[in-house]
C-alpha cells in the first residue's frame, strides 16, 4: 500500500523526453537526460476558480480537437501491434504522459508501459525492436476507448481538495454483493459468472457498480471507499494488483472515475465494523433497512448485464466487440 499522502497517480516520466512546442499533444521527443521534464505533477493554479477546477487541451478554436483526433488516430494504430520499436514507444509514453495532464486516473495505465521501456535498458538502440505483452495491450486498448469518448478535457483539482462522500461495500463467498451510499443501496446474488474469480475481485465489484451507478452524482468528489479486505484497498491506493480478475475491474473502474471526472480511495474497515455492507450481501435486507432507517426501502437498480459482463470469463480490454458492450451498458447506467 501506498505510504500516507503519497499521490497514487503520481507517474515520474523518464529522463529521455522533454517538449517540442508548446502545446499539450503537440509533441515531444527524445532527448538527454539532463533535459528531463516531469510532466505528470502539473497543476493548473491561475486564472479564475473554475479554471483552477479544470485543465482542457489548447483553448484555441480548433486545436483540442485536432489533438485529440491525432492522439486517437495513433491508438488505432496502436491496437493492432504485437510488437514496436523502442522510440515508437517512446514517443507514445510522451504523448499519453501529456494527455494525462488532463486525464488524471489515466497515470494507471502508463506504468506497465513505462517499465517496458525501462526493460530494454537505457542505453539500447532506438531501433530495437520490443514485444508488447498482453498486460501492455490491455492498456493501450483502455486508452484506445477512452479518448473514443472524449471530449479532450477533464476535471483536475489535487483529491485532498474535493468534498468527500462515503461508499460502504462487502461481498460474501456464499450469497452476493452489495454496497451502501447515503440512502442508497443495491446488492447482487452471485450467478455461475462468478464461480472462478478470488474473493479480491468480488469484493472489488460492487465498487465498480457503485461508480458506474451514482458516479454521476460524484462529479468533482472524492468518494472514501470503506472495504473490508485489504487487498482491495491496496488495489485502489495504487491502481494496480497482479491479480488478473482485479486488474480487469481497475481498469473498468478508472474508465468510468475518468469519464465521470470523480475519484475513488480505498480505506480499510474492520469486518465487524463492515456489518451493515455485510447484511445486503448476505441478503439480509430486513436487518439492513431496520439499522438503517433513514435508508430507501427499496434498491437502487443494477443493470443484470453489468456484474455479468465485467466477470465475464472471456472479459478482456483487449478484445474490441467487449470493449463496445462495456461502453454500451456504461452509458446505458
Amino acid at each position: 500500500m501506498l505510504g500516507a499522502g503519497r499521490d497514487p497517480f503520481h507517474l515520474p516520466l523518464p529522463g529521455r523526453f522533454y517538449y517540442r512546442g508548446t502545446s499539450p499533444l503537440g509533441g515531444l521527443r527524445a532527448g538527454g537526460a539532463h533535459a528531463g521534464h516531469r510532466l505528470c505533477k502539473t497543476r493548473c493554479t491561475h486564472g479564475t476558480p473554475q479554471a483552477r477546477r479544470s485543465h482542457n487541451m489548447p483553448d484555441l478554436s480548433g486545436h483540442r480537437d485536432r489533438h485529440r483526433l491525432r492522439l486517437k488516430a495513433l491508438l488505432q494504430e496502436w491496437g493492432v501491434k504485437k510488437a514496436c520499436r523502442r522510440r515508437q514507444l517512446e514517443s507514445l509514453i510522451g504523448l499519453l504522459t501529456h494527455a494525462c495532464k488532463v486525464v488524471r486516473p489515466g497515470r494507471s495505465f502508463l506504468r506497465r508501459l513505462l517499465d517496458l521501456l525501462h526493460a530494454t535498458g537505457a542505453r539500447s538502440d532506438g531501433d530495437c525492436h520490443i514485444r508488447l505483452n498482453r498486460t501492455c495491450q490491455s492498456d493501450i486498448a483502455w486508452w484506445t476507448e477512452f479518448v473514443e469518448q472524449w471530449n479532450g478535457k477533464n476535471f483536475l483539482c489535487p483529491p485532498h481538495n474535493l468534498p468527500t462522500v462515503e461508499l460502504v461495500s462487502d461481498a460474501s463467498g456464499s450469497w452476493g454483493c452489495g454496497a451502501w451510499y447515503g440512502k442508497s443501496w443495491f446488492q447482487v446474488p452471485w450467478g455461475s459468472w462468478a464461480g472462478n474469480y478470488s474473493i479480491a475481485a468480488k469484493e472489488l465489484l460492487p465498487i465498480v457498480l457503485a461508480c458506474a451507478t451514482w458516479g454521476r452524482m460524484w462529479h468533482a468528489r472524492q468518494v472514501r471507499c470503506l472495504c473490508d479486505n485489504q487487498v482491495v484497498v491496496a488495489a485502489l491506493q495504487s491502481r494496480s494488483s497482479r491479480d488478473p480478475g482485479v486488474m480487469h475491474l481497475l481498469r473498468c473502474l478508472v474508465f468510468v472515475e475518468a469519464q465521470l471526472g470523480c475519484y475513488l480511495q480505498g480505506r480499510y474497515i474492520s469486518t465487524e465494523a463492515n456489518h451493515l455492507a455485510d447484511d445486503l450481501s448476505r441478503n439480509r435486507v430486513l436487518s439492513f433497512l431496520s439499522k438503517v432507517p433513514a435508508a430507501d426501502r427499496h434498491a437502487t437498480p443494477v443493470p443484470h448485464q453489468l456484474p455479468q459482463l465485467l466477470l465475464n470469463q472471456q472479459a478482456d480490454w483487449v478484445s474490441q466487440h467487449w470493449r463496445r458492450q462495456f461502453s454500451d451498458i456504461f452509458k446505458r447506467v
